[in-house]
């Protein structure tokens, strides 16, 4: 099974995450996506090209460990979900810098 991927950002934050679907439509591309979080309470929109998604993130609670999912369905009618962890804090960590 995949490992999946992890990231964190702090409550006040409003950051974005790509997925590149480039090699897996081969030759199809997007006609739709939906990103989503659960638990309720993380704010995500999502804007996409013919092959890639970029999904944003903001609010949450902190603490609070979320799963984001974007799907896909294509113009051949093909649906594929990828997705993410994402921890929210309330505080940035003085190490990043």
């Amino acid at each position: 099974m995949p490992q999946i991927k992890s990231f964190s950002q702090v409550t006040v934050e409003v950051l974005d995450y790509d997925f590149d679907f480039t090699a897996w439509l081969a030759g199809d591309t997007i006609d739709s996506a939906t990103a989503t979080a659960t638990p309720a309470g993380l704010t995500v929109a999502n804007t996409f090209t013919s092959r890639a998604v970029k999904v944003w993130c903001s609010g949450g609670v902190a603490e609070q460990t979320y799963d984001v999912a974007c799907v896909i369905v294509t113009t051949a009618g093909r649906t594929k979900e990828r997705c993410f962890e994402l921890t929210v804090t309330e505080d940035c960590d003085p190490q990043q810098f």
